[in-house]
């Protein structure tokens, strides 16, 4: 008994049980700690326990185990004690057989918990064999650092490999080897994707690839192939790949793919023809047959379904209408690109086969003529006042409908009261929904031309045509003051560039004039799109007089919104010989002014805009005999357009007749 006891007196006095004690005092309980040292340093003689711990190196080991295993697995550490201690006297009738077991107890931190139970009891029973790989496994991993590729799947990894260590598909040599094996092809791996890759793969997905890849005991040859697919551009997931792999081996599976990849580029040439391979195709073009037949097979089943043969039944020629199933659906829900899975496949194979093109018929509900009426009323507002100008000055005067509202409900509607003896008509497009108060629009991020086009800005500058730019806005919080769309601001915006050119970039010339918010020009013209403009425009603008910019409403305010932002309502003063840009808006918010039609009190200012939100127009997608259609369901947008036209045109001349009569 004494001997014990000094026994745990030298393992106090050792420094990895003051590094314990210190740990457990600022990460555990009182109660855990009390535990932790009755199993410790038990009252009782245990000779082999105590003696093992009573080794300075040993103890150290244990205790980073102890910890380790608490940080990792919030495990207590008296529990952790218990474990390591019953792993020792489990070699009590074998004495120093404890050492044979040291390389598994000094390793079990790395191995994950949802294992080490059961090979702890494996260690206990005496069948060391596949704790003693398993210990070899975790630590190589850890060595490697796998965990830096890997990161959130790590614990797919590990897990993967243990399972095949515990089933004994994995000797203990193997095991050790596994983790550098990893480590070198990751290594080739991410030179291939940093260098050669002509298709780059984003960061994120890594983890994603490296698990799906080396959670496969054939890994080296799959990475192999992997990298081979992708560099032919060869959309196949590591599942399909590695079918590939376990039928023909790896170089002839590596020959294959190469067919298959050539053949695929004779097809894919066009968007909406090409053939994606299915998990159906796949299975196809693992079979037996030479990769020659298969392919030829899949073309002749392409070209019955182009001469009309299509059978859906047929589950190869079907597939093969996949792809354009994907372009289709991708376009229709402006998608860059559909996320494909088995659930896209599904619906896709759930398709039936569809009927012959209905036609259809378009009705207008009382809803949309009231406001097909309120409409025409606004135009006429408008179509008053060109006329009322007209009188007013000897200048050209060209209306511009900005594209769509201001084209469709304001300016066609008008076309036809509009002679073009003393109108002219101009269409340009100025989105509201891609505005910002400095937008100064002429161009898309794609480089497709908006806005003013290069013959009418020399028109501008060559004779300085008075501009009455028709858009209409919705309904903003106070309904007695006068809107402009962001659009229109973009047109006044764009009216600055050309001023600013036009006036040899002294800004003084035409401040005043823009009826802009105070520094809007100051911070305006350090923006890059009003400096792009200004560099487009500048070898087609004369220098000369600039623009002054007025308003019109059928109900003035004295301030306006002008897409984001108040400034004041100018009106348009034609007693003097300048160049004006009239921004016109005939839409009526204030549906309590007297004097109004009956129709303004049922109906809404701006109803029309986003018209294909007003009709059914949809998309079914089935089959025909040409494999992969398509029906048109419902009315068209254009449909109703023209329809709703129709009826504001046939409300403006009842209404320019009551004027008469």
């Amino acid at each position: 008994m004494v001997k014990g006891l000094d026994t745990r007196y030298d393992v106090k006095s050792l420094a990895p049980f003051k590094v314990l004690m210190d740990y457990a005092n600022l990460h555990c309980s009182s109660a855990s700690i009390d535990i932790m040292l009755q199993h410790l340093l038990p009252d009782t003689i245990e000779p082999v326990w105590l003696t093992f711990i009573s080794n300075n190196n040993y103890f150290k080991n244990v205790v980073s185990e102890i910890i380790a295993i608490n940080k990792n697995d919030q495990l207590d550490v008296a529990t952790s004690v218990i474990e390591i201690k019953l792993l020792i006297n489990s070699t009590i009738n074998k004495p120093f057989d404890y050492k044979s077991i040291v390389p598994y107890i000094f390793n079990r931190s790395k191995i994950p918990l949802r294992f080490r139970n059961n090979l702890d009891r494996e260690m206990i029973s005496g069948n060391k064999f596949v704790g003693l790989v398993s210990a070899s496994f975790a630590n190589s991993f850890s060595r490697q650092s796998l965990n830096k590729f890997f990161k959130e799947r790590t614990d797919d990894v590990a897990d993967y490999w243990h399972d095949q260590i515990i089933k004994h598909n994995i000797n203990k040599r193997k095991a050790k080897l596994i983790p550098e094996n990893i480590s070198s092809d990751i290594e080739g791996l991410l030179n291939y994707f940093n260098n050669s890759a002509s298709t780059p793969i984003e960061k994120p997905q890594l983890p994603y690839i490296f698990c799906n890849l080396f959670t496969e005991t054939n890994f080296d040859k799959l990475s192999k192939l992997f990298i081979h697919c992708h560099s032919l551009n060869l959309k196949l997931t590591i599942a399909q790949i590695k079918v590939f792999l376990l039928k023909f081996g790896y170089r002839d599976a590596k020959t294959r793919l190469s067919s298959i990849s050539k053949w695929l580029s004779k097809i894919n040439i066009a968007n909406h023809d090409g053939v994606f391979l299915t998990e159906n195709i796949i299975e196809f073009l693992t079979n037996n047959e030479s990769i020659k037949t298969s392919l030829d097979h899949l073309d002749n089943l392409r070209q019955l379904t182009r001469e009309g043969n299509f059978n859906s039944k047929n589950t190869l020629q079907r597939d093969l209408e996949f792809q354009r199933y994907i372009t289709e659906y991708t376009w229709l829900n402006s998608q860059q690109t559909l996320m494909i899975s088995s659930k896209t496949h599904d619906e896709f194979s759930k398709l039936r086969n569809l009927p012959f093109q209905k036609s259809y018929k378009l009705s207008l509900t009382d809803t949309h003529k009231k406001h097909a009426k309120r409409v025409a009323y606004e135009a006429v507002y408008l179509l008053r006042y060109l006329y009322k100008i007209r009188k007013l000055t000897q200048r050209e005067i060209v209306i511009v409908g900005n594209d769509r509202y201001g084209r469709q409900w304001i300016i066609e509607p008008l076309k036809e009261h509009l002679p073009t003896s003393e109108f002219s008509i101009s269409y340009f497009r100025a989105p509201s929904h891609m505005s910002m108060r400095l937008k100064v629009r002429n161009k898309l991020p794609n480089h497709v031309q908006l806005g003013f086009s290069k013959e009418f800005v020399v028109k501008l500058t060559e004779e300085m045509p008075h501009l009455v730019i028709a858009d209409s806005a919705s309904t903003g919080r106070n309904i007695n003051q006068v809107k402009y769309s962001r659009a229109t601001r973009d047109y006044v915006n764009w009216i600055a560039a050309f001023n600013h050119i036009r006036s040899t970039q002294i800004v003084s010339k035409y401040m005043d004039k823009m009826q802009l918010p105070n520094n809007h020009i100051n911070e305006l013209i350090k923006w890059h799109e009003f400096t792009s403009v200004c560099r487009q425009i500048q070898p087609w603008v004369q220098p000369g007089n600039p623009y002054t910019v007025g308003h019109w409403a059928p109900h003035k305010s004295k301030t306006i919104i002008l897409g984001d932002f108040k400034t004041n309502f100018k009106e348009p003063d034609f007693s003097i010989n300048q160049p004006l840009v009239i921004l016109a808006n005939p839409a009526i918010y204030n549906n309590r002014l007297t004097g109004l039609p009956k129709v303004f009190h049922s109906t809404v200012p701006y109803y029309f805009d986003g018209p294909e939100n007003l009709v059914s127009e949809t998309v079914r997608f089935g089959f025909g005999n040409h494999g992969f259609e398509t029906r048109l369901e419902g009315p068209t947008t254009d449909m109703f357009v023209e329809a709703i036209q129709n009826e504001i045109k046939r409300n403006i001349k009842l209404i320019l007749k009551s004027d008469t009569s």
